[in-house]
């Protein structure tokens, strides 16, 4: 009878110490989850951030492109008439 109610406490006590262990790596899991998902998070917003940046280059780029068109159709033209001049 004594050998069977030390080895229940001794299995309490494992239990207990399981159950202790169980809390901190959840308590740690947690941390962890919640660190990922603000990393997470702050990495969506530089993505959309450059995303933007990228966009408004490539709209300037565009209208760069677009006036050198002009700008050489009117030097063209300009040279066409001192030709013919």
């Amino acid at each position: 009878m004594h050998l069977a109610g030390t080895n229940a406490t001794a299995q309490e006590t494992v239990i207990s110490e399981l159950k202790a262990e169980n809390r901190s790596l959840t308590s740690k899991l947690a941390a962890l989850e919640s660190s990922y998902k603000e990393l997470a998070l702050d990495k969506r917003v530089e993505i959309d951030g450059l995303e933007r940046d990228l966009e408004q280059y490539k709209s300037k780029f565009h209208k760069s492109q677009s006036e050198v068109t002009r700008l050489t159709r009117e030097n063209d033209s300009m040279r066409e008439e001192r030709l013919q001049l």
